[in-house]
Parts: C-alpha cells; sequence; structure tokens
C-alpha cells in the first residue's frame, strides 16, 4: 500500500513538472508574439497601446489555445472541445479587461512607459492564467 502511494506520488509530480515545463515554452512563445504585435502598435503611435493589447492578447490567446490544449494539457484532454473553448475565451475576456485597465493606470496615472507597463502587467495575467487554465479549464472534465 504504501508503494502504491509513492507511486502515485511521484507521477502526480512528475505529471505536474512536465505540464509546468510545457506551460513555460508555450508561454514563452506565445509572450514572444503578443509582445511583438503589441510593440509593432506601440513603435507607430503609443497613443495605440490599448488597441495594441487587445489585438495582442487575442491573437496570442487563439495561439496559446492551439498549442495548451495540443500540446501543454494534451492527451486525455481531447474531449469537450466546445466547452474548454468557451471557457478559455472566457478566460481571454476577463484579462483583456483586467490588462487593459492595469495597463491604462501603469501607463496614464502611473506614467510608466508603455513597454514597461507591458511587461508588468503581463507577469500578473500569466500567472492568473496559468492557475484557471490548469483548474478550470483544461481540468481533465470530459
Amino acid at each position: 500500500m504504501l508503494n502504491s502511494c509513492r507511486v502515485i506520488k511521484t507521477t502526480i509530480s512528475e505529471r505536474l513538472v512536465n505540464e509546468s515545463g510545457r506551460y513555460i515554452l508555450v508561454g514563452g512563445v506565445v509572450y514572444v508574439f503578443d509582445f511583438l504585435i503589441f510593440s509593432f502598435f506601440v513603435f507607430f503611435n503609443t497613443d495605440l497601446y490599448l488597441i495594441g493589447n487587445i489585438v495582442a492578447r487575442i491573437s496570442g490567446a487563439l495561439l496559446g489555445f492551439l498549442l495548451h490544449r495540443n500540446w501543454t494539457f494534451r492527451a486525455e484532454y481531447k474531449h469537450n472541445k466546445k466547452n474548454q473553448l468557451f471557457r478559455y475565451m472566457s478566460l481571454l475576456s476577463v484579462n483583456i479587461l483586467s490588462s487593459s485597465i492595469l495597463l491604462f493606470i501603469l501607463v496614464d496615472l502611473v506614467l510608466l512607459g508603455e513597454l514597461y507597463a507591458r511587461i508588468i502587467t503581463d507577469i500578473a495575467i500569466i500567472t492568473f492564467t496559468f492557475v484557471i487554465s490548469k483548474l478550470f479549464i483544461f481540468s481533465g472534465n470530459k
């Protein structure tokens, strides 16, 4: 019985480490993609930082959904695609609203530069998104 508990604990730990590693890798790819789109808008007109944020978030989210669903949290999550997509898009809506508000506060009230403000905003949003994705979107509920 004790050996069975150790095997289960080890398997769960390894799976979480593997998922976390894949999440970080995919997140890095998505982040670069998202940040480049945002930077493109800011480069041409700093007044477009909120529009750039929205366009970048949507583009990054679409890429992220495909990569996370098929690779990060893979295999056992092949069912219920519509439900996952709905939950992911709901999270995207919360992320866009939250990141836009935080970005506005940092840029227009704190007077931080757009790119620095975006990095700070992203740290908060990425952390929140990982937890919600793991617990509610790709939770293995079929």
